[in-house]
This record gives structure tokens, C-alpha cells and sequence, in this order.
């Protein structure tokens, strides 16, 4: 069972950072909110898939502050190592921060810290972005407060009533994204070589693209395409006999292809033989080559027009 915290994820976060929870600076606004965290936002929580049987995650909220003070919130849980790595853009973020004092504001110099911050937020983004299917990700639109600052780190505490600070129920933090390049970084399972390397398939009909089944194939791999596979051969060390189907001349252009579908066996006529392809029970294991259009051991005459012929007369269905 994975513990998911949310006020120590602050504290984790302040302390790594070297501010106060309940402090405001340059990088941290701290915010009081009436009730839970729906109050904060009512998007859907994405969870990320990594967050399956690990001890303990972290929920934040991602907001993207627009002109006028209106924000784009969504709420994710991700693990104790993407904590981690948001904690070191929010530092280098922090760091920025700390040079533009030494500049006048409008400065060339002023304007290159400004742009480095914008592109720490679209990294920290990308990334974020990068650990979440299409689809799993609920966005909500806010009101806000057009003469409130922009903010790059969020402490929001919970309050029974703001107003007593003796019912706090908890906190939660939020972390400024561009949700634009968050959103464009998502990426779709069925076609991410990490997810499928990794053996997960989405189970089918799932609406919000977070439940995984592991494949029941050997050795836990997910089932590939035979056209996907590369297939090693003699030219591949480590070779298995087979190669792609992509020869139209010599003798991988003739030999049997029926049972491996894109693949043809990479056999040498001269030196090489194949066992019975089929199994025809007639009480003497005989072969009837004749019923198959082929002649004997004769593997050049084994061609996919021939062999997938399966209509033999007293042939099992």
C-alpha cells in the first residue's frame, strides 16, 4: 500500500530549498485555502505509473498562472524521485532568482536571467509532462486575482477556517509548469518503446490510461509484431537461424516462411535439413508429399503458395 503524502511533501520541499513553509519570497507564495484540497482545485488526480508499489509518493498541484491572475491547475502524484528532480529545477529556478537583483530590470543582462527562468519552467515541464499518458491528465480553469504576483512554488495550507489557525488540516504544494509544453509532452503507451521495454500494456476499455496488466508471455516480455522484430542471422552474430523477409533472390527467398510470418528460415540447402513442417496422422506418420504439391526433402520447391495450402483430402480440419 503506497502512502501518499501531501504536507510532508511540503516540509521535503522547504527544507531542500531553505525557506519557510508558511513564508513568501521571490520563489514561494504561501496561501491559505477554506476546506480540502478540492478547494484548491477540483481536477482529477493523474497518478504516475512508477507510483504502483513504491512506499510513498508525493500529490501536488501544477498550476499554469495566466494574464489576469486566472491559473490552469491539475493535481498529480508522482514519486519520492520526481520530487527530487522538481526540487532541483525549482533550485536552479531559485538560483536565477538570486542573480536578478544584481541588474536593473529591462537590462540585457536582466532580460538573459528572465529567459533562462522561462526555460528551466519548459524543461521542468517537458519532464513532468513526459511521465503521463495522453488522457490522464484533468485540466481546470480558475479565477484569480489579477493583482496577485506570479509565484513559482505554492505552500497552500488547509483550513477549517482560515481564520483559526488552530484548525489547519493539512498542506499542499503548488508548482508553476507551462501547461502547454506539459500537455504536448505526454506521451501515447501504445506506441512508447519505454513502456512496452518496460513489459506494461494498458488493459483494454481502461478510460483514464493508468491500469497496467503484465504481459502472460515467456519470460514476462510484451508480445511483439514478428514484422517489428530484427531478427539476427548469420550476418548478426548471435543469430538464431532466421532472417528479415527482404531477400527476393538465393535461398531465403525459397525457403519455408509460413511459421515464423515475416521472418524466412536462413537455411543452407547444401549442408541443412528441416524436420516435417506438419503432422499428418494416418497411423505410419507417413509423409504425403504429394497431397502437400512438393517433392521429398526438397527444400527449394517449399514455397508459401504451396505449403500454406491446407485443404488435403482426409487431412484433420
Amino acid at each position: 500500500m503506497t502512502t501518499v503524502y501531501t504536507t510532508q511533501t511540503v516540509s521535503m520541499l522547504a527544507n531542500a530549498l531553505g525557506v519557510k513553509a508558511g513564508g513568501n519570497d521571490t520563489l514561494v507564495a504561501s496561501k491559505n485555502v477554506a476546506g480540502d484540497v478540492s478547494q484548491v482545485t477540483s481536477a482529477s488526480e493523474a497518478t504516475q505509473a512508477e507510483v504502483s508499489g513504491a512506499d510513498f509518493a508525493h500529490r501536488l498541484v501544477l498550476k499554469d498562472r495566466l494574464e489576469g491572475g486566472a491559473h490552469i491547475m491539475s493535481m498529480v502524484t508522482v514519486t519520492h524521485d520526481t520530487l527530487t528532480q522538481i526540487t532541483d529545477y525549482l533550485k536552479q529556478t531559485q538560483d536565477q532568482l538570486g542573480l536578478l537583483s544584481n541588474f536593473v530590470s529591462g537590462s540585457d543582462e536582466y532580460n538573459t536571467i528572465l529567459t533562462a527562468i522561462d526555460d528551466i519552467e519548459t524543461e521542468m515541464s517537458s519532464y513532468l509532462g513526459g511521465l503521463f499518458h495522453k488522457g490522464s491528465m484533468d485540466f481546470e480553469l480558475t479565477s484569480g486575482d489579477t493583482a496577485s504576483g506570479q509565484s513559482f512554488l505554492d505552500f497552500i495550507n488547509l483550513y477549517g477556517d482560515p481564520k483559526d489557525t488552530a484548525t489547519l488540516k493539512g498542506q499542499i504544494a503548488a508548482v508553476e509548469v507551462d501547461m502547454v509544453t506539459l500537455s504536448h509532452a505526454t506521451h501515447d503507451p501504445n506506441t512508447c518503446p519505454h513502456c512496452s521495454s518496460g513489459g506494461l500494456t494498458l488493459i483494454e476499455g481502461d478510460a483514464d490510461g493508468q491500469n497496467y496488466a503484465l504481459p502472460t508471455g515467456p519470460g514476462g516480455a510484451p508480445p511483439q509484431s514478428a514484422t517489428n522484430v530484427v531478427t539476427n542471422n548469420s550476418s548478426n552474430p548471435g543469430g538464431v537461424g532466421s532472417q528479415l523477409n527482404t531477400v527476393a533472390t538465393g535461398d531465403n527467398a525459397t525457403a519455408i516462411n509460413t511459421l515464423m510470418l515475416s521472418t524466412k528460415w536462413d537455411i543452407n540447402t547444401s549442408s541443412e535439413n528441416l524436420s516435417y513442417s506438419y503432422f499428418y496422422d494416418n497411423g505410419s506418420n507417413a509423409y504425403p508429399a504429394g497431397s502437400y504439391n512438393v517433392s521429398g526433402y526438397d527444400l527449394n520447391s517449399y514455397t508459401e503458395s504451396n505449403v500454406n495450402t491446407h485443404n488435403i483430402s482426409g487431412a484433420p480440419a
